[in-house]
Formats: C-alpha cells, structure tokens, sequence
C-alpha cells in the first residue's frame, strides 16, 4: 500500500501534464482499436461467408473468360469433393439505365441455400417448372412493386441470338436473407434457370463464370485445390482454385493493402506516443530528483526506486490503453463498422490482448531512460543540486 501512495503522488504531481499524456494515449489506442478492431471485425465475417469448405475454380488467365461446363462432373471426382455447383452473374437493368439489377443464373437441379438464405421448396419448385421463371430478392421486390405472377422483363446483360438483350422472365417467387446475415446484406438480387439461360444467349454458351466446390475436410482445402488445378493443366482452359476467403482477400489487395496501411499509419501514431510518454516520465523523475534522494535515505534501495518509476510509467499507460480500446468498441468501432456495412460484432479478444501488450512495451520502453537515472542516483549529488 505505501508503493501505491508513492506512485499515484508521483503520477499527480502534475496534473495537467499527466491528463493531457493521458489523453495523448487514450486517442492512440482508440484510433488502433477502432481500425485494427473494424479490420479483425471484417476479417471474422469474411471467415464466417465463406470459411475454407467452400472452392472456387476460375480460368487462370482471366476470371472474365470462364470455364467450359463439362468441367463440372470431373471436379466432382476428386477426392475431398462433394458438390459442384455454377457461378454466373450478369448485370441488366429495369426500364432505366438507372434501376440497375444483378442477375445469377443458377442451376436449380443443384441449388444450395445458404445459412442466410430464405427461400421455401414451393419457390424452387415452381423453378423447375417454369424454364422462363425468376425469383427475386425482397429488396427489389418491395423497391419496384413486383409480385409474383407478374412479367419481369429486364434490358442488357449478354446479347441473345434473336440479337437483342431484351431478357423476359416470370416471377414466380421471392427469396430474403435471415436477420443476422453479414454485412448487413439485401436480398438484392435476380435468379434465374442457367439452362434457359444458356440456351438464349448468342455467345458463351456452356461455360460458366466460375464452379463452387463443396468440400467436406476443409484442412484438405490446399490438396483438393491443386488436385482440381492439376486436371486441367495445360488444357486450353486452365484453371486457377482457391478458397473464398482467399479470393477476397486476392481481389481486395488488388486496390490496395488495406492491412499495410492500417499498421503503417498505427505505427507512426504509437512511434510518436512513445516520444510523447518517454518526455513526460523523464520530466517528472526529473523534477523528483531530490524526493528520490530521500527515499534512499529512507532505505528504499536503487532497485525499489526504479521499480516505482516503471509502474508509474505501467499504471499511467495501461489504464489510458484500457479507456481508448473500451471507447474504441463501445463508440468508434461500431460506427466504423456500420458504415463499411459489417455486422457488429465484439471487437476481437486478439485485438485486446495485443492492445494491452503495446501498451506495456510503450511503458516499459518510455520508463526505462527514466528509471536507469533513477536506480543510478547517488544521494548526495542529488541533495546537493548536481
């Protein structure tokens, strides 16, 4: 108790001082919280999407080219695999260039949901029934009035071989998303049957933008992905497999690094709060010198002063790293979150615990300057005033 009293006089000898380190620190570390926390966040949802059982096998020169079809039942084969199904999206738009709409064609005899999909076996029933059948997502069913039983007809995406992109479908039925889908996503978007589809358009046909694999062991991801590329290698439709994750990672790192420019910018914030604490604990033993002589005197032995310095320096930097990341996930974190669309979710115990680490490292660094001075102090000099 008597280490506690000297310590936190020490810390408010100088109020303003100590308040505005404080502050300095706080802002640091929400600032790391709050981008290092949305980035976790993104990562942990991106994770969640996808994870690593499901495969995605693109053409290896250009993910534009597609793929043939007939790919499909030899993916299907390989060891590891247990569902192919197609990817194949276009754009159109309803009545105006303005009202665009995403269109997936989909292959109903192989339909997936997934966790976040809302759609009843009548809907996809009547798929099968109707080649000209379309369900659309509830967002842009509610946007445009459509109901079911009404013509859906849509303008652009591939050209047709009546050698216009005028594309008529019949909605038949409405899919949604669950409540707690990431992102904050929309069922915003058009299905329709692949093979009516295919059939219709004037070029591309029987090649596909992209196949999914199903895997069923996804630590075996790395193995299955190359034994897929490994079927098609130096055909004249190479293929490139990986995970989703790792595809959107890919296809992010392609703007830029966002990562490398979160830890360049925390970086210099922390490089320049070390300065920042190392100052204002070199002052503050400063202006104790004569104090510290004295505790000396008292009996207190070099290694005790100095360790009063160092939890100083701890207590001062630990305490303000705790407010700004308990600021950063209940305020900032969440607001950061909601703009870029990511479901809220608790910041990242990882994020915490490296938080928590920096800012004993910046302590310990900050004090050591300081508290060497300290444990070397002859009392006599001190007194003295040299």
């Amino acid at each position: 108790m008597k280490y506690l009293v000297l310590i936190w006089a020490g810390l408010w000898r100088k109020p303003a001082r100590t308040v505005l380190t404080s502050l300095s620190i706080v802002t640091a570390f929400l600032l790391y919280g709050a981008l290092d926390g949305t980035m976790a966040s993104f990562n942990q949802v991106i994770h969640q999407i996808t994870g690593d059982s499901i495969l995605l096998t693109v053409s290896r020169v250009n993910m534009g080219t597609g793929l043939p079809l007939a790919y499909r039942p030899r993916i299907e084969r390989v060891d590891g695999v247990q569902a192919v199904d197609i990817s194949q999206q276009f754009n159109a738009y309803y009545r105006e260039p303005t009202n665009s709409v995403g269109v997936s064609a989909r292959d109903f005899d192989h339909f997936r949901r997934n966790p976040w999909t809302v759609v009843s076996d009548g809907v996809l029933d009547a798929m099968q029934r109707s080649r000209t059948g379309t369900v659309v997502g509830r967002a842009l069913a509610e946007k445009y009035g459509w109901q079911v039983g009404d013509r859906l007809p849509l303008k652009g995406g591939p050209l047709r071989k009546d050698r216009t992109n005028d594309w008529v479908f019949d909605i038949v039925g409405i899919w949604d998303v669950t409540a707690d889908v990431p992102f904050g996503g929309q069922a915003d978007q058009i299905w329709v049957r692949f093979d009516y589809f295919d059939e219709a358009r004037a070029l591309g046909n029987g090649t596909v933008n992209a196949l999914t694999s199903l895997i069923s062991d996804p630590s075996q991801a790395t193995r299955i992905a190359a034994d897929i590329d490994r079927l098609f290698a130096n055909s004249p439709d190479e293929t490139l497999t990986r995970t989703f994750d790792d595809l959107i990672r890919a296809e992010m790192n392609q703007i830029t690094n966002i990562q490398l420019m979160i830890d360049v910018v925390l970086s210099a914030v922390l490089f320049t709060l070390l300065f920042v604490t190392g100052n204002a604990m070199m002052q503050s033993v400063n202006e104790r010198i004569p104090e510290l002589a004295v505790l000396k005197t008292y009996g207190y032995s070099d290694a005790v002063v100095a360790s009063l310095v160092l939890v100083e320096s701890l207590l001062l930097c630990v305490t303000s790293a705790l407010i700004g990341l308990g600021l950063a996930g209940v305020g900032l974190f969440p607001l950061i979150a909601a703009a870029f669309k990511i479901s809220t979710l608790p910041m990242a115990p990882s994020v915490i615990w490296l938080g928590l680490a920096i800012a004993v490292a910046l302590a310990c660094v900050s004090a050591l300057p300081p508290a060497w001075r300290a444990q070397r102090l002859e009392v006599a000099d001190a007194l003295a005033g040299r």
